[in-house]
């Protein structure tokens, strides 16, 4: 796996096996002397024993989050501040933004003001998941918090919701495919009592939302534009069923309807919903990248200049600078690097 952060680009994350996850601030400039893991005492220590050889993880950032709790502190012991002036904070994850003064404030006077830049970074262990909130943030180690026990599960897969208030994980748990979804991590104060951290007294809420036997559970997709749309993928020869979406997946008992339908008997590793079509739908397999224009009702294939190899990750994002293009799909394949398309999803 790897991520490189959005609000500050010089910040790559990446990791060899078993969970040996690390950060760099200078875009790995400078060889392994510019990565450092950043684990604390708090997480399982990388180890054969405690994580899934290729370990799951995934960075969820937002510049302006209208329900954080956390706070910073402004402090400028130079210069006096009229109301309305516009001075920098500095975010606990090491990023300023801009903030609008209400009241007059004195040189040397301290105000108290809400850290709208938030991240949450989470890694799958093995039984569990385990998140910080801070793991853009230079000079520290951040504080880990382990927010769901997930006893017998190998995690596969992470992704987000927009919103970042819930996080879904794909995987195996014994001889089924599953998936679980964790929500309520928006707007929650996150502190160690006598050393001991609780999810569930601040509302933190484990459910395993799909089970599937025999398979194992390789990726799982949120819409962006609505978490009750959610596909997951199944990996897995011999079996016929590895696609399948839900509708209502943030209910209490949420269902998932079998999509594969002509889609051949092929091991899928990773779907996505395309951003600004909720009906069109592609999969990394076995033999490339398919896609589907009709919610999942027929499935093409789609490997025109790359072949059927094995795709295991796919992304869509708005292609830097360039917003007339569109989003575009970035495919990660074994063997033969990544492609982009600007076209797949015209």
């Amino acid at each position: 796996e790897c991520e490189i952060s959005k609000i500050n680009p010089n910040i790559y994350f990446a990791e060899y096996t078993y969970g040996d996850i690390s950060r760099s601030f200078n875009k790995g400039n400078g060889g392994s002397s510019s990565w450092s893991s950043f684990f604390d005492n708090n997480v399982p220590a990388s180890s054969m024993q405690n994580y899934p050889f290729i370990t799951a993880f995934r960075l969820w950032e937002n510049l302006n989050d209208p329900n954080s709790v956390d706070s910073v502190t402004f402090l400028d012991g130079d210069n006096d501040h009229k109301a309305g002036e516009t001075v920098q904070v500095h975010s606990l994850n090491g990023i300023n933004f801009d903030y609008k003064l209400k009241n007059d404030l004195p040189k040397g006077q301290a105000l108290m003001v809400q850290d709208i830049v938030q991240t949450e970074f989470c890694v799958g262990p093995n039984n569990s998941l385990y998140m910080t909130k801070t793991a853009p943030a230079p000079g520290t180690t951040p504080v880990w918090y382990k927010i769901a026990s997930l006893p017998g599960m190998y995690v596969h897969c992470i992704r987000f919701s927009k919103d970042g208030n819930t996080v879904f994980a794909a995987g195996q748990e014994g001889g089924n495919g599953v998936v679980y979804r964790v929500t309520g991590l928006q707007g929650k104060v996150y502190a160690y009592t006598n050393g001991i951290f609780s999810p569930d007294s601040i509302g933190i809420v484990k459910t395993r939302i799909l089970s599937v036997p025999g398979v194992i559970g390789t990726g799982v997709y949120p819409d962006d534009n609505d978490p009750n749309h959610v596909l997951a993928c199944f990996g897995t020869y011999g079996v016929p069923n590895h696609v399948y979406r839900s509708y209502n997946a943030m209910d209490s008992t949420p269902t998932f309807t079998n999509i594969t339908n002509n889609m051949p008997a092929f091991p899928v590793y990773d779907v996505l919903i395309n951003m600004q079509n909720k009906n069109q739908y592609l999969a990394a397999t076995e033999f490339g990248v398919w896609s589907s224009q009709d919610a999942g009702k027929t499935w093409a294939e789609e490997n025109e200049g790359m072949e059927r190899v094995p795709t295991f990750m796919l992304r869509q994002m708005i292609y830097g600078v360039h917003l007339w293009i569109g989003p575009v799909i970035y495919a990660a394949t074994h063997g033969r690097v990544v492609f982009y398309s600007e076209t797949l999803v015209t």
